[in-house]
């Protein structure tokens, strides 16, 4: 592998892991990274014939490790670690349902979301569909009247919908009208409506989050190996495609001979 293979599939690596907020082991990986070039750039009057490095003066030789860190610095300075960890913190809070804690993460983190207020009246309802930072924000606020149900406190429920779940938007109006029916149930969980309670909703629900504040913090929503791999798949399936229709070309030639 030459220098500019490995530094794409170094990318591609710390992008993967950085965009999955596996923070530790993107440290981890880049660290020994510089370590693996400084062990390439040492010069070689300096190493033995066993591979050992040989006594030399400071003289003769710059420090690999200072021209590594060089090399790397500039990359690793366009990653915000801390956004890392507040990404990840607001992906558990919600699979946990922790919403309240989600909110608190995302005004100190990602407040652009919270910027446009929910409920917009000059959103009608012929409106085709609401911008989508409102969009998640209301889910995440019908996710947090879910979790209330949850907890059995129908009154405080009542509340927090009256203050919380109000729209113009015929969107939000519907989702509205879908978690609300959780309150007509004395069990929510064995209702037709039990699916709102369903972790799942959870899961699925802090993905489309943290695919919000992927592109609030200008990352990209897939990563550079995900759309390898979509591509991969198409090129595997068009190839499967383009010789299924060579077989039935070559076995119609076949039985048109055979009629003959």
């Amino acid at each position: 592998m030459d220098k500019t293979q490995e530094i794409i599939c170094r990318f591609l690596i710390t992008e993967y892991l950085i965009h999955n907020c596996y923070k530790e082991t993107a440290h981890t990986f880049l660290e020994q990274s510089r370590k693996l070039d400084a062990c390439h750039d040492l010069p070689t009057q300096l190493l033995d014939r066993n591979g050992n490095v040989c006594g030399a003066s400071n003289g003769h030789r710059q420090d690999p490790i200072t021209r590594s860190d060089r090399a790397s610095s500039s990359y690793e300075h366009c990653i915000e670690w801390p956004l890392i960890d507040a990404r990840k913190a607001l992906y558990h809070a919600i699979v946990d349902g922790d919403i309240a804690q989600a909110f608190d993460i995302i005004d100190k983190h990602f407040p652009a979301l919270l910027e446009q207020p929910i409920d917009d009246r000059s959103a009608t309802s012929t409106s085709s569909s609401p911008p989508q930072y409102q969009y998640i924000v209301f889910r995440l606020r019908c996710q947090q009247f879910v979790e209330i149900i949850r907890s059995s406190n129908v009154v405080e429920a009542i509340k927090f919908a009256h203050t919380h779940l109000r729209s113009m938007h015929k969107m939000f109006q519907d989702m509205t009208n879908e978690v609300t029916s959780l309150i007509a149930y004395p069990d929510p969980h064995n209702s037709h409506t039990r699916h709102l309670l369903q972790e799942e909703r959870r899961v699925e629900l802090a993905e489309d989050v943290n695919r919000i504040v992927l592109e609030l913090s200008n990352l990209p929503v897939v990563t550079s190996l995900q759309k390898i791999n979509q591509q991969l798949a198409t090129v595997q399936s068009e190839l499967e495609q383009l010789k299924k229709t060579e077989n039935q070309g070559s076995d119609k030639s076949i039985q048109d001979r055979v009629s003959m």
